[in-house]
């Protein structure tokens, strides 16, 4: 009696982890390639990382240039406003991954967002005067000019900036569920190079 509950408890046992290591990545990599989940521009992109303190960051990022292998990502930030409190990176990160079409999401260009000084509790108000509904937004992200949204990656410095414009590789986004950013490498006349060194797993990507 006592073998066959052994044998029993060994079957359940083999069946829990053939379900955790082969029936759910299998499921879960089915579900991404659904139209909803597909990289896309306009696509957001949620990473779940520990910080250099071993503290788990949430981070949201919006598609903001895509172009052959190339694609670049702009961090989703919650808009400061006067006598309220921001919210932690895990409560944004949870309400926009559940429902981020409840909320308002502006893209401002790079120019507009940093002309003057403005109110540091606010969206400055060039911008207001610019987008009246700039004042509804919950959320913004740094965006670039529609016209240069198609345009191709140059092998300028500041195209491939990995501290403030880094720039990722669309097959490992795709293929490996990763964001693997590329380099210019100066050894070699400036030429793009993938940099396997640095690499962030991707959570969710939702449309």
């Amino acid at each position: 009696m006592k073998k066959v509950i052994v044998i029993g408890l060994v079957i359940i046992a083999v069946f829990y982890i053939l379900k955790q290591m082969v029936y759910k990545p299998y499921i879960s990599q089915k579900e991404m390639n659904g139209k909803e989940h597909k990289l896309r521009l306009g696509s957001f992109i949620f990473i779940r990382q520990l910080g250099s303190n071993n503290e788990e960051e949430y981070l949201v990022y919006k598609v903001i240039h895509i172009n052959g292998d190339y694609v670049r990502l702009s961090e989703i930030k919650q808009v400061p406003q006067e006598n309220v409190r921001l919210e932690s990176d895990f409560n944004t990160y949870e309400k926009l991954k559940l429902s981020n079409k409840s909320f308002t999401i502006t893209g401002i260009l790079h120019d507009d967002l940093y002309q003057g000084i403005g109110n540091s509790f606010a969206i400055p108000n060039h911008l207001l005067k610019k987008n009246p509904n700039s004042k509804k937004t919950s959320y913004y992200y740094e965006d670039i000019p529609e016209q240069e949204k198609n345009k191709p990656f140059t092998t300028n410095a500041g195209d491939f900036d990995l501290i403030f414009r880094p720039v990722y590789s669309k097959e490992q986004i795709i293929d490996n569920g990763v964001l693997m950013p590329w380099i210019l490498d100066a050894k070699r006349n400036n030429e793009p190079l993938l940099y396997e060194d640095i690499s962030q797993e991707i959570e969710l990507i939702l449309n």
